[in-house]
C-alpha cells in the first residue's frame, strides 16, 4: 500500500515539475482543447435546437407526430413533395372510420385526423368578365355617373379585345377564323353608340350581349396551380397551434370552403405590380440593391409596364382621389391617373423607397390586390382519380400563415380546404352527394339488388325494400376516404417507438395501413 501512494506521490510531482519547466506550452495546448471542447458541445446543443425547433414546427403545421397511409403504397409519403413537382403515389386509406376504429383504444394516441394532398388550378375569369361580374352586382344601385365611368372601362377592354382577335384572326386556321368572324361581327355592331348611351339607362339588355357573345373570347385569367391539403377542420384547427389566421375567418363545422395560406398568396395570387415592388423591396433589405444588376433592371422594368394593368383595377370611384393624392406627392409628375401610375413604377435608385411606400399608402388599399377575395368564391378545376375533369366552387373564408414559417417557402407547401370538397375534387363519393342518392332510391322505390338474386327478385317474391336500401347505405363506401392520415400523441417522447408499435399492430390485425 506504501508502494503504491509512493507511486502516485512520484507521479504528481513529476507532473507539477512538467508543468512549471513548460507552462507556456501547457497553457497553449489547454486553451485549444477548451476551444475545441467548447466549439463542439456549443455546436452540437446548437444543431439539436435546430433540429428540435424545425420537427416541432412541422409537426405543428401539417404533419403531426405520425403520418398514417396505404400499406401498398407504390411511393414513400412525401408531405411537402417529392422534389420533381408532382405527388407521389401513396395509396388511399377506402375507409378512415375502419382505421379510427381501430386505434380507438390506443392509449398512447390522442387524436388520429383524416387528410388527402391534390393539386388543383383556380382562376377566378379574364379581365373583362371580372369586369362585367363587378357592374351586374351594382349596375342598378350606382349612380349614373359611374355606370358612364364603368361603361367608359368596358369599352376600353372591347377596343383591346378587338386588336387581339384581329391579330389572332390573321393567322388562324380556317375553322377557327369562321369563330373569330362571328365575334368580330358582334363587336362591330357595338361600334353604335346608342347601344352604349342605353345601357346608361337599361344596362341589362348591353350586359348579357357583352356576358355571351364577347367575354369569352377575351382569353382566359392566368392559371395558377395550387397545393392544398384537405383535412377534417375541426379537428385540424384542435391539433395544429401553427396554424395562425391573418385575415378573414375559419371555415365554420360542417361548412365547405378553402383557407389560402398568405405566403403562397403573396408569390403567386397578389398583382404582378404589387409582387415586383415587394421583390425589389426584399433585395434591397437582403442585400445591397445594386441598380446595374440584370435581375434588378428586368423588375425594374416590367414593374414599369404595368401602369396599364393597375389603372384597370383601380375601382371608378377612387379614382379621383388617387389622382389627387399622387399628383400632389408625386414630384415633378402630372396630368391624369394613367400618367401618374406610370410615373409611379418608374423606379430607380433615388426614388423607390418612396415609390415603394406611396403605392401601399396611396393605391394598394383601393384596389383589389389578389387574385381572390375574402367572402367570395374561386373555382378549383382537377382531375379525379378516375381521370375525369372536375370542378367545385368554394368559398374562400380567409387567409392563413403558419406561425414561425411566414418568411419560408416550405410555410407556402399547401392551402386547406375540408375534406367534403377534397373528396369530391378527388373523384370519392362524398356525404352530400350519398344522401342524396339515398333520398332518390328511397323517393324512387329503387333497391340495390346482387346479380345471382336477380332472377327471385323479378319472378319470385321481392325482398323488403327497406331492409335492402338500408343494407345498401351501410355497404362500405369512399364517403370516408382519406389519403393519409396524421397521428397526435399524448407523449412525444419517443415517436419511433410509437410507430414501430403501430406498424406491429397493422400486421397482428391485417390491417392495410402503414406508419
Amino acid at each position: 500500500m506504501q508502494r503504491y501512494e509512493l507511486q502516485i506521490r512520484l507521479c504528481l510531482q513529476l507532473a507539477f515539475r512538467n508543468l512549471r519547466a513548460h507552462g507556456t506550452k501547457t497553457t497553449v495546448v489547454v486553451t485549444l482543447l477548451a476551444m475545441a471542447m467548447l466549439l463542439t458541445v456549443t455546436g452540437l446543443a446548437l444543431l439539436d435546437n435546430i433540429e428540435s425547433k424545425i420537427s416541432q414546427t412541422v409537426i405543428e403545421s401539417i404533419s403531426g407526430h405520425i403520418q398514417i397511409y396505404d400499406r401498398d403504397a407504390r411511393d414513400v409519403l412525401a408531405l411537402y413533395g417529392d422534389g420533381s413537382g408532382s405527388l407521389p403515389e401513396v395509396g388511399e386509406i377506402a375507409s378512415f372510420k375502419k382505421l379510427e376504429t381501430a386505434l380507438a383504444d390506443n392509449e398512447a394516441i390522442s387524436a388520429v385526423i383524416p387528410m388527402g394532398i391534390n393539386v388543383a388550378t383556380m382562376s377566378r375569369g379574364n379581365v373583362l368578365e371580372l369586369k362585367l361580374n363587378e357592374w351586374a352586382k351594382q349596375m342598378f344601385t350606382d349612380s349614373l355617373e359611374k355606370r358612364r365611368a364603368d361603361i367608359a372601362d368596358i369599352k376600353t377592354l372591347v377596343d383591346e379585345l378587338t386588336i387581339d382577335l384581329t391579330h389572332q384572326h390573321a393567322l388562324a386556321a380556317p375553322e377557327r377564323k369562321a369563330q373569330l368572324d362571328i365575334v368580330l361581327k358582334d363587336i362591330q355592331q357595338l361600334k353604335d353608340e346608342q347601344l352604349w348611351e342605353n345601357g346608361h339607362q337599361q344596362p341589362t339588355a348591353l350586359l348579357e350581349r357583352l356576358e355571351t357573345k364577347i367575354a369569352p373570347f377575351a382569353g382566359d385569367a392566368k392559371v395558377v396551380f395550387l397545393r392544398y391539403l384537405g383535412t377534417d377542420l375541426t379537428k385540424y384547427f384542435e391539433h395544429f397551434s401553427r396554424f395562425e389566421l391573418v385575415q378573414g375567418a375559419r371555415v365554420p363545422p360542417g361548412k365547405q370552403g378553402i383557407l389560402i395560406n398568405q405566403a403562397f398568396a403573396d408569390r403567386r395570387l397578389k398583382l404582378l405590380a404589387a409582387r415586383l415592388f415587394d421583390q425589389l423591396f426584399e433585395m434591397r433589405v437582403e442585400q445591397a440593391l445594386e441598380w446595374q444588376d440584370a435581375a434588378v433592371t428586368s423588375k425594374a422594368k416590367r414593374l414599369a409596364s404595368q401602369s396599364n394593368a393597375l389603372y384597370r383595377v383601380v375601382p371608378v370611384e377612387a379614382r379621383a382621389e388617387m389622382e389627387d393624392l399622387l399628383a400632389k406627392t408625386l414630384d415633378g409628375c402630372a396630368g391624369k391617373l394613367e400618367k401618374l401610375f406610370k410615373c409611379l413604377l418608374d423606379v430607380n435608385p433615388m426614388n423607390f423607397e418612396r415609390h415603394h411606400q406611396l403605392f401601399y399608402s396611396a393605391v394598394a388599399p383601393q384596389i383589389p390586390l389578389y387574385a381572390f377575395r375574402i367572402g367570395e368564391e374561386v373555382t378549383l378545376r382537377g382531375t379525379s382519380k378516375a381521370g375525369f375533369p372536375k370542378a367545385l366552387n368554394l368559398k374562400v373564408w380567409g387567409t392563413f400563415s403558419f406561425r414561425g414559417l411566414e418568411s419560408e417557402m416550405l410555410s407556402g407547401v399547401a392551402n386547406l380546404v375540408d375534406m367534403d370538397s377534397f373528396r369530391y375534387l378527388y373523384g370519392a363519393t362524398t356525404v352530400a352527394q350519398r344522401d342524396e342518392m339515398d333520398a332518390m332510391r328511397k323517393a324512387s322505390g329503387a333497391v340495390d339488388i346482387q346479380r345471382d338474386a336477380a332472377e327471385d327478385f323479378l319472378f319470385g317474391d321481392a325482398p323488403n325494400t327497406e331492409t335492402e336500401s338500408e343494407t345498401a347505405r351501410e355497404t362500405p363506401q369512399d364517403r370516408d376516404l382519406a389519403k393519409n392520415a396524421a397521428v397526435i400523441l399524448n407523449d412525444p417522447k419517443n415517436i419511433g417507438e410509437a410507430v414501430d408499435k403501430l406498424n406491429q399492430f397493422f400486421r397482428a390485425e391485417s390491417l392495410p395501413f402503414q406508419a
